[in-house]
């Protein structure tokens, strides 16, 4: 294919084709309904604080000052916006889950933070004028976002400053495990998410061309039990074929480590952050207060 050709694809929708068909792979198709439950989003919490050092090489390369505007999209139960808020940022979370909201305003209840405002939303849902512009904007692996073009120029419009996106290069964590399982059981083909490699082109294709940094590191699940962990690896699958259950609960057996009474999944992971400066002026900067 000559360069002309490449130049003629459209990026943009290439992504939306390969989320949609992840999409179909998955059986919790409307992520805000799976994190609608406050007990699962506190499971969710749990681990991530269980492996803050995965975050460290993200939070190490974005410097935030003291008074800074930060725009956390899909910002979780706090894993980036309990951190920057401490540094003294002023951060504003878009988060659509409703068990996640809960989760994220005991988090920063308990931790006393005034200067973080939620805004219970899909990032596509939300308008630029309800937002006001930021010094940086990140979107840590929340870029589930069919229409990636449109969501990008959302970001780039209440820019200010820098935009961090965070997202898979590599195949990640729970793609390793569901390419093993489908590959030897139902025999349907796994279709991965999008990937970094896409998500660039999609930028090219708008005229950014941003600075990337890719880090590789382990980021393990950890369940309680082999039935714990059967039960939920089913749950999330989307495909149903004969024997599902018997052949999940011989991969867990064969594949999951056993160690100080968990059974953890521990693959390698490359993660990559996508940053580039905007030139927009700052004429409506946010000093914000939570909400």
């Amino acid at each position: 294919m000559t360069a002309m050709d490449l130049s003629k694809i459209n990026w943009s929708g290439v992504w939306k084709s390969e989320f949609n068909l992840n999409w179909q792979c998955q059986a919790n198709r409307n992520l805000s309904d799976f994190w609608s439950s406050k007990e699962q989003a506190f499971i969710f919490w749990k681990k991530t604080q269980e492996q803050k050092s995965f975050y460290t090489p993200i939070l190490s390369r974005i410097p935030i000052r003291e008074g800074e505007a930060v725009l956390d999209i899909g910002g979780g139960p706090g894993t980036i916006a309990l951190p920057l808020a401490q540094k003294g940022a002023h951060v504003t979370v878009v988060e659509p889950a409703v068990g996640i909201v809960s989760v994220l305003s005991d988090n920063i209840a308990d931790q006393g933070f005034s200067n973080i405002k939620i805004i219970h939303s899909r990032w596509e849902d939300v308008l630029p004028e309800q937002l006001g512009s930021y010094d940086h904007i990140i979107a840590c692996f929340s870029l589930g976002m069919p229409d990636i073009r449109s969501s990008l120029k959302k970001m780039m419009a209440v820019s200010a400053g820098t935009i961090y996106l965070i997202w898979f290069s590599g195949v990640n964590s729970w793609d390793q495990m569901m390419k093993s399982i489908c590959t030897g059981a139902c025999g349907m083909h796994y279709h991965e998410s999008p990937k970094t490699n896409l998500l660039v082109l999609v930028l090219n294709e708008i005229g950014i061309y941003p600075d990337i940094i890719h880090i590789r590191q382990p980021f393990y699940e950890k369940f309680e039990s082999i039935d714990k962990a059967v039960i939920e690896i089913e749950q999330r699958c989307g495909h149903s074929y004969p024997g599902k259950h018997e052949f999940i609960k011989q991969w867990v057996f064969q594949n999951l480590i056993s160690l100080d009474g968990f059974y953890i999944w521990n693959p390698l992971i490359t993660m990559s952050i996508v940053s580039w400066k905007t030139e927009r002026k700052k004429e409506q900067k946010n000093h914000l207060i939570r909400a």
